[in-house]
């Protein structure tokens, strides 16, 4: 007769087979029929034989299947060592240092050391320079390399020069075209050369909001995809704009004028409303936009 403990198992690995992912307290409830402290030595027994993962997610305890292929080299894990792998992996080739593991493992430092020690030893894992961090230690997995900061120079100083040259590219290319996605930018870009690092479309997408920030540019959605953002240069309103000068706005005696032409302090008297009237509107330069959206 089968055991409760392999009885067990085969309900926790079939619940993970229609599962994907799984939280313990929902586990739990799905066998319910046997006692919740049986059912964790079953499931610790599942993670050091490699066959379930287990991560925190949102402060709860999930669980994973875990293919042949992975178990084969995590089999033998305790499950602290299971937790911290599965952690690192998701964290991908940006990698992740020990206080962010243990913020997200809910383990004592002593812990993570151990499991990071059993993991590098098996080349489950490798530890890394922090590429925008002197100092800074990261643990990813051993087969990743690590991602290039693009924003930090080899001797790990900001460069300020370079996100400038790419800010000024960017910025004409958009007023060049009128209308470009960021898809379109980072082609651009790419094409252009002045990057030795291939720039993902996130990196130029930082760049763009940069601009946004400045009043350089803005986004527009568009109308056939709203999901879909346009950037355009800005519409500026210079110190000189026809509008932008109405004495009216930061006249001290506001307050006291009077539309009665009888009045001491009216529009009529007034000799700055009076020269304001004078003045010429602005023209917009020569290639600004004019406004619209993408066609």
């Amino acid at each position: 007769m089968e055991s409760v403990s392999a009885q067990i198992q085969e309900r926790i690995l079939a619940l993970l087979q229609e599962i994907p992912s799984i939280s313990q307290k929902d586990l739990l409830e799905q066998i319910k029929e046997h006692p919740p402290d049986v059912v964790a030595v079953t499931l610790n027994d599942l993670l050091t034989a490699g066959k379930v993962a287990a991560q925190q997610q949102g402060g709860a305890l999930v669980f994973t299947l875990v293919g042949e292929a992975e178990r084969s080299k995590t089999q033998g894990l305790s499950p602290q060592d299971g937790v911290i792998l599965e952690i690192i992996k998701q964290a991908g080739n940006k990698g992740i240092w020990t206080r962010e593991l243990r913020f997200k493992s809910n383990m004592q430092p002593n812990q993570i050391q151990k499991a990071l020690k059993t993991l590098q030893a098996r080349k489950l894992i490798k530890q890394i320079k922090s590429p925008s961090q002197r100092g800074k230690r990261l643990y990813m997995l051993f087969e990743l390399e690590p991602v290039r900061e693009v924003w930090f120079t080899d001797s790990q100083d900001f460069d300020v020069q370079f996100i400038n040259v790419l800010r000024d590219q960017c910025l004409n290319m958009i007023i060049k075209k009128g209308f470009a996605n960021v898809g379109e930018i980072t082609t651009f870009v790419r094409s252009s050369g002045i990057s030795k690092v291939e720039l993902r479309p996130e990196n130029v997408q930082s760049i763009l909001d940069t601009l946004v920030y400045d009043g350089e540019i803005e986004g527009v959605p568009d109308p056939r995809n709203i999901t879909q953002i346009y950037y355009r240069a800005a519409h500026r309103v210079g110190w000189n704009n026809f509008y932008g000068e109405v004495p009216c706005a930061t006249c001290p005696i506001f307050d006291e004028c009077s539309n009665a032409e009888q009045a001491d302090i009216c529009p009529q008297r007034c000799p700055y409303f009076t020269h304001w009237l004078t003045l010429e509107p602005e023209q917009p330069a020569e290639g600004a936009p004019m406004g619209g959206g993408p066609q």
